[in-house]
């Protein structure tokens, strides 16, 4: 499994962008949301933020289990609309007939067929063993690191 960090150097990196590259590969995937704790989710007062009053549910209900919450690959696009490097989330892809992922986890795992997350304040990580995902970020991303 190969952890790429994906960087932009005029911008910070949207993961909206780092989804409609792997998009292509997505196809029959089961998408879970792990992890979510976005900065904007302090303030649910803001009616532009919060438009789709979903993004903080799903924020909660992840606080209250140990599993992750299965999403529609439209919802996630959508989520990632509104998420920034520096915000926390993590999304897990699997093959249909795989067990939901729980905590504890580790995103190199067999079962797994792509993991993406939050890095630091410029960056994102895709994690995958998918050589054609992989093709697909080094066409649209100059700027990629093995880590």
């Amino acid at each position: 499994m190969a952890t790429i960090s994906v960087t932009r150097s005029d911008m910070p990196c949207r993961l909206l962008d780092v989804l409609r590259a792997v998009e292509p590969r997505t196809t029959n995937l089961n998408w879970y949301c792990m992890e979510l704790d976005a900065g904007f989710s302090c303030d649910r007062s803001s009616e532009q933020v919060w438009a789709q009053p979903w993004i903080g549910d799903v924020s909660d209900e992840l606080e209250r289990q140990q599993a992750g919450i299965a999403m529609a690959w439209q919802r996630i696009k959508s989520l990632a609309s509104r998420l920034r490097p520096e915000d926390k989330a993590l999304f897990i892809a699997t093959r249909p007939g795989i067990a939901p992922p729980r905590w504890p986890l580790n995103v190199g795992s067999p079962r797994f067929e792509m993991a993406v997350q939050s890095g630091d304040d410029q960056s994102w990580y895709i994690t995958t063993r998918n050589e054609g995902v992989i093709s697909l970020l080094h066409e649209q991303f100059k700027a990629l690191q093995i880590v």
